[in-house]
């Protein structure tokens, strides 16, 4: 499906979207026919300035997300927010409602990756760290017979997996 011809930014200006097409996938990049990756990758940011696209990360490789109005428009508002996905402390959350349940058992990192499929290992280590730095999950043992726990730190020593 075609997007509409002209989008309203946040500026008040209308943006052109001639090049671009509609998908399920609803982020700018996947949804870009070939020939306009070239065009438009370049001034995804200026875009995201105007309010056309919203920028989802800070770090390395932001995505692009079409923006919320739009989805609205279609009457997509679920499909925008599974897209935009969970943020930060949401995810940690999550982890940290994961070892809470885990108890005195702890829970390994195996586990904790599965709770956040979306996120590769490397990510979900960094909430773990970030969390331990909080005083709000532990780590006990290292690499595959390290567990993590609820709760603030028994020993600063201890590495995690």
């Amino acid at each position: 499906m075609a997007l509409a011809s002209a989008f309203q930014c946040r500026e008040g200006q209308a943006i052109e979207w001639p090049l671009l097409r509609w998908s399920h996938s609803g982020n700018v990049d996947s949804e870009m026919r070939p020939e306009a990756a070239k065009v438009f990758r370049p001034s995804l940011p200026r875009l995201a300035e105007l309010g056309a696209v919203e920028k989802i990360g800070k770090r390395r490789g932001p995505r692009y997300l079409l923006p919320r109005s739009l989805y609205a428009e279609i009457g997509k508002k679920g499909t925008y927010t599974r897209k935009r996905g969970l943020d930060c402390e949401t995810n940690k959350e999550l982890l940290l409602r994961h070892l809470r349940d885990a108890g005195a058992e702890g829970s390994p990192m195996g586990e904790l990756v599965q709770v956040l499929p979306q996120l590769s290992r490397p990510q979900v280590k960094t909430l773990l760290a970030e969390l331990r730095a909080e005083g709000r999950a532990r780590a006990e043992g290292e690499r595959s017979l390290g567990r993590w726990f609820a709760g603030a730190d028994a020993s600063l020593d201890g590495k995690g997996s």
